[in-house]
């Protein structure tokens, strides 16, 4: 758990964007390890969601996503995939800014050697979100930040993830295996240009 914590701060002080969010200051104390980060007031798009707040979705969904794939181009271009790409993970304030958050599982992307001999131990993720590489343990790169980010962009138009399934295995199969209906069979309101 510290090793997480530490992972998740360390990446954090690194990067420097107004749509991420930003550790300002890590404590090692062996009694009270934690972190500050900056201040956000808002909730997470999980909480729109589950709230069925689509009225606030469907007027910020244009500002949202593009702050979203910028928040996750900057990191890419850094170095890092975040890996947990997901509506849990993208604070929303009330004017529709964003900021990303949870680095716990965020990896760098591997080069040269470490490439050819990078093996995860297991799959890391959220099942409804996660690319097929991140499911077949491969490197990270940032495909599979642009795939759990589409996931992302369909459950907010959809109001439901693309893939479901009755286990965890299920889900993933699903997800390396067969194609979503489009957001238009759960919202009429989602244009051609959109799907």
């Amino acid at each position: 758990v510290r090793n997480n914590l530490f992972h998740e701060a360390e990446v954090g002080t690194k990067l420097r964007h107004e749509n991420v969010i930003h550790i300002l200051k890590i404590s090692r104390d062996k009694h009270s390890p934690h972190f500050i980060m900056e201040f956000f007031p808002s909730g997470s798009m999980r909480n729109r969601i589950m709230g069925k707040d689509f009225a606030f979705i469907k007027l910020h969904a244009m500002k949202i996503f593009k702050q979203a794939a910028t928040g996750l181009a900057y990191m890419n271009a850094k170095g890092w995939v975040h890996c947990d790409v997901k509506p849990d993970n993208m604070l929303v304030n009330a004017s529709g800014d964003l900021k990303w958050i949870d680095f716990a599982i965020t990896r760098k992307i591997p080069k040269g050697l470490g490439k050819m001999f990078y093996r995860q131990q297991k799959a890391q993720g959220t099942p409804s979100y996660m690319a097929p590489e991140q499911i077949n343990r491969k490197p990270p790169t940032p495909r599979a930040d642009i795939y759990g980010l589409g996931c992302t962009y369909y459950e907010l138009t959809a109001g439901r993830p693309p893939f479901r399934g009755t286990t965890i295995p299920d889900l993933l199969n699903k997800q390396i295996s067969e194609k979503p209906l489009t957001p238009q069979a759960y919202n009429k309101d989602v244009t051609d240009e959109m799907s």
